[in-house]
């Protein structure tokens, strides 16, 4: 697993050695930092579930301002910990291990918010139910969602008041993307397959 793009494009990072966590493929990496190449630079970046940290790696590589980690896994941990060291840039990366609702209400408590904010919960679980994260989005942020494509779990977007920005379809992977509506620059649903 490498990063794709930025400062540290090409770099190597740790994955784990068997199955019990699933780093996100390349292929939808690269494509979701496609989609978010005039947001990225600058943002404030968090990775819910964060596994190996291969996407928050991604963001910090391609210059946004800070990226904070949550993962519950000591395993995880260990490996995003050893992932930072491969990184150019260090500053400015929080881990957290905690869960992502316990985490949420904390950065809620706090008043802290994030340009975009990254799910992508264990394929078995739903993950938290994104209204949850509402009070830290930024006005004009994104939420991104992965989730198997056809194998759902549980409806994670019941109860929310953001708008559904778009979904997109890589391999067996869906990516939705959300956003508050009234900011006028949310655009209506688009799916691409």
């Amino acid at each position: 697993m490498r990063i794709v793009g930025g400062i540290d494009r090409g770099k190597r990072l740790i994955s784990p050695p068997d199955d019990s966590i699933r780093p996100t493929p390349g292929l939808v990496r690269e494509a979701l930092f496609n989609i978010l190449q005039d947001r990225i630079e600058g943002a404030h970046f968090l990775d819910l579930y964060a596994g190996t940290g291969s996407i928050g790696f991604e963001a910090l590589s391609r210059g946004a301002a800070s990226v904070t980690f949550v993962e519950s896994s000591q395993e995880a941990v260990k490996i995003i910990r050893s992932n930072l060291e491969k990184m150019t840039r260090k500053d400015n990366v929080y881990i957290r291990t905690t869960s992502a609702p316990g985490q949420s209400r904390v950065f809620q408590r706090d008043r802290k918010e994030f340009d975009i904010i990254f799910l992508d919960p264990p394929y078995h679980l739903p993950g938290m139910p994104i209204h949850l994260l509402e009070p830290i989005l930024s006005p004009e942020g994104l939420i991104i969602h992965q989730r198997p494509y056809r194998k759902t779990v549980g409806d994670p977007f019941a109860g929310t008041s953001l708008g559904k920005v778009e979904t997109r379809k890589y391999g067996k992977s869906e990516l939705s993307l959300w956003g508050f509506s009234e900011n006028g620059k949310i655009p209506v649903e688009s799916t691409h397959e």
